[in-house]
């Protein structure tokens, strides 16, 4: 498997919008065995298929550099032993250029069908990159869903200095009574503001804190956006 693709971990990271606090870490859970089980199986499955599909390639078309050979080497015989017998030093040189062009033309499959081999291993990558982002936003919204208690672990890696006067929690209004709840809580983690919590169904899961120093976008679906971002870029990039 290639460098992008082992080991692919789930994680989350907080972003933002407009003028930006410190970055931190949220916690958040590894997958299940299950889970991470079934995106190497899936995985494997795609990348195993490439390079089957590949080497086939490559096997073929060394076959047909082995048929090019062989016909290169029999006709300048041919052509060889013609001349001999008629002493024609021009129909000898010919068989030799024959046979170098033969010879050529079947190094030029095999380095074509190399090329080849490698372009379809290499078009593996972004689907297996699509099965592990797939997979993270399942484990994601799976924590999420049976655990609540993971928002205000991830609310606790956002620092966003002394400064601040009102904070904005925005969330899913499923998700708005338990931290109305947990008031007392919230005001721990931001002691220097105060906070609000307000529903907004267009925020499936995660957050998005509002100040006046700007926005912290924690939505899954952001993090997942540039996880996928981040990903991409390092296939672009061949490192």
């Amino acid at each position: 498997m290639s460098r992008v693709l082992k080991d692919v971990q789930v994680t989350t990271k907080v972003s933002t919008i407009g003028p930006r606090t410190r970055d931190q870490e949220p916690a958040a859970g590894k997958g299940t065995p299950t889970d991470e089980a079934q995106y190497r199986i899936l995985s494997d499955y795609v990348l195993a298929t490439a390079e089957s599909k590949a080497t086939a390639l490559l096997s073929e078309a060394q076959e047909k550099s082995r048929s090019i050979l062989e016909k290169a080497a029999q006709e300048a015989e041919m052509i060889k032993q013609k001349a001999f017998e008629e002493g024609f030093v021009q129909g000898y040189q010919a068989g030799e250029q024959e046979a170098q062009k033969l010879k050529a033309e079947a190094s030029a499959l095999i380095e074509e069908a190399r090329r080849e081999r490698e372009e379809i291993i290499r078009s593996a990558e972004p689907e297996i990159i699509d099965l592990a982002l797939a997979l993270a936003e399942k484990i994601v919204n799976q924590q999420l869903d049976l655990d609540p208690s993971l928002l205000l672990d991830m609310l606790k890696g956002i620092q966003l200095g002394d400064a601040l006067q009102e904070i904005v929690l925005r969330v899913h209004p499923d998700r708005l009574a338990y931290l109305q709840e947990r008031e007392a809580q919230l005001n721990q983690l931001f002691p220097q503001a105060k906070i609000r919590v307000e529903g907004d169904p267009g925020i499936e899961r995660g957050f998005i804190l509002d100040t006046q120093l700007g926005t912290v976008d924690a939505r899954v679906t952001t993090q997942l956006e540039e996880l996928e971002m981040a990903l991409k870029e390092v296939l672009g990039s061949g490192e």
